[in-house]
């Protein structure tokens, strides 16, 4: 990807959304950690709603991103090459791909799968972690 872990956080706070929601989702994300103790059932459950209700914004932004991109494709396109010659798709697509629209684009693109993964962690030692509760 080329992008450091804060580099990217930067990005996404800068152009996305409200500093306070995203460092807020990215506790979430953090304290996840925490959910392999037993005593934490309702933490459990309360941080599997987080993630799924930070997942559930990030569409709306994710969306805006991805149009933005395709927005960059469709301008090269329009605007061709620089001695009158027109762009491919292809060549377009590579181009926009080096815009900040693109990097914003896949940085949501990603965030919103790690949601969607964490989640789905969550929910396979939910299982494991009732039955550890049960025998405390």
């Amino acid at each position: 990807m080329g992008y450091g872990k804060e580099n990217m956080r930067r990005l996404l706070l800068q152009k996305t959304m409200k500093k306070s929601f995203l460092q807020e989702a990215l506790q979430t994300l953090r304290d996840c950690r925490k959910y392999s103790e037993a005593k934490n059932m309702a933490e459990l459950f309360r941080g599997a709603q987080s993630l799924i209700y930070y997942q559930s914004y990030f569409i709306n932004e994710l969306l805006t991103a991805e149009q933005e991109y395709r927005r960059d494709i469709q301008n090269l396109q329009l605007q061709g090459t620089v001695d009158g010659g027109k762009l491919s798709f292809a060549q377009s697509e590579n181009a926009a791909r080096t815009m900040e629209n693109y990097k914003k684009f896949k940085y949501l693109k990603y965030l919103y799968e790690l949601f969607g993964e964490e989640t789905k962690l969550v929910k396979k030692f939910a299982d494991k972690l009732q039955d550890e509760y049960k025998q405390s």
